[in-house]
């Protein structure tokens, strides 16, 4: 896979982004190199954003699912405490997927809160 000049601009933007953490400092080195100013800071910026948008979309889905096995474990607990196996069942939605879920929730939430654009967050 060959890149063009444009995507190898990209990938050097992103790669300064993330070591400098500093976007003028970026848009400096870039127009010191030869693009006018103001399109490097257009550039810079959009690359900023497009790397923060797809922070906070991740962590809004850890988010999302977190709540959604937080949801389920507290369905499966207060629907199914009738019976022994229910009880059984209720107790280890409770013991084990509310604690998992309650977590990945927390986590989510935390990381959606704290997203920088300077680096693509591993999921």
């Amino acid at each position: 896979m060959s890149f063009t000049s444009a995507d190898r601009a990209v990938l050097e933007i992103r790669e300064m982004l993330r070591k400098t953490r500093n976007r003028e400092a970026v848009i400096r080195v870039i127009a010191q190199r030869g693009m006018e100013e103001e399109t490097a800071r257009e550039l810079v910026n959009s690359i900023h954003r497009a790397t923060l948008s797809a922070n906070r979309w991740s962590a809004l889905g850890a988010a999302w699912v977190g709540g959604i096995g937080v949801t389920l474990s507290l369905l499966v607990f207060f629907l199914s405490a009738d019976s022994l196996s229910g009880r059984r069942l209720s107790i280890a939605a409770v013991g084990v997927g509310l604690p998992i879920s309650a977590v990945a929730l927390l986590w989510g939430l935390v990381k959606l809160c704290t997203a920088s654009g300077y680096e693509v967050d591993e999921d």
